[in-house]
């Protein structure tokens, strides 16, 4: 062999480009021989799905989410707003029921006179004069209305004695007797009512039912000061609740109003 091919065949053989994928570029030192080829393994393509529709991103929201936090919390700012008004509500009713029905208990004393239980409960009674000891009609017997008049129920026979004398000297015009039957009442008849006591008792109804419009005046107050807070904020639902607000204080007021008018004719007609 010619010295001509010899290095031919050298030069080959230093670098031999094999076809892809299946044959890899192999670096062969000179003295190997020139007809090897080496053959890579075959390789394994990686599958990748492919999709025609693009893929979308939100857009970013300049205000960095500021929006919604505002948005939510204007939501929940609204309906808690809501709650404390309904809630305000409630109260006002339920202090202007608390206001008639007091008008109504103090106007049921005053129509019965002295005919009340209360004209003796708190008569105070001494119960032993070496020690000094005292103690209220209500806490030793019990007081109801009987016909024109009271009955004192005492809980203890030795107290009968000291309550009557109490009753006596109370000054109060009104004559006590023990029960014949009964060692432990004691009968107090009321004199009838004249006129002139009748008018007198007539006169302060109206000072009463006045007592009954201020307490109802200030529970409006109240919930109107509430109110006064979301005027600006609000004026919409301001002025739908304003109204609801003087609505239920004009109907307590007709209540209270049309209740002092019937006792007071009650009273004068005996």
């Amino acid at each position: 062999m010619s010295a001509v091919r010899v290095a031919r065949l050298s030069l080959r053989a230093r670098a031999i480009v094999l076809p892809s994928p299946l044959i890899r570029t192999i670096a062969i030192p000179s003295y190997a021989s020139s007809s090897l080829t080496i053959a890579s393994s075959p390789s394994v393509p990686t599958i990748r799905a492919f999709s025609s529709t693009p893929t979308t991103y939100k857009k970013k929201d300049k205000s960095g989410g500021k929006s919604d936090s505002k948005n939510s919390a204007s939501e929940s700012s609204s309906s808690g707003g809501a709650e404390d008004h309904s809630a305000a509500f409630d109260k006002l009713d339920a202090d202007m029921q608390k206001a008639v029905d007091r008008l109504s208990e103090e106007l049921q004393k005053l129509k019965a006179g002295r005919a009340d239980p209360s004209f003796l409960e708190n008569l105070e009674v001494l119960l032993d004069k070496t020690t000094n000891d005292k103690a209220m009609v209500k806490d030793i017997a019990h007081v109801v209305v009987k016909g024109r008049g009271l009955a004192v129920t005492v809980y203890e026979v030795p107290n009968v004695k000291k309550i009557a004398s109490a009753i006596q000297l109370a000054n109060l015009n009104v004559t006590p007797v023990i029960d014949t039957k009964n060692p432990q009442l004691i009968n107090v008849p009321l004199p009838a009512p004249t006129k002139e006591s009748r008018m007198a008792s007539a006169a302060q109804v109206p000072k009463i039912g006045l007592k009954a419009v201020e307490v109802i005046q200030a529970a409006r107050a109240v919930i109107h000061k509430k109110l006064q807070t979301t005027k600006k904020t609000h004026p919409d639902d301001y002025r739908k609740n304003e109204k609801k607000m003087e609505d239920a204080v004009k109907k307590k007021k007709s209540e209270a109003e049309a209740l002092c008018k019937k006792v007071e004719k009650e009273i004068m007609s005996g």
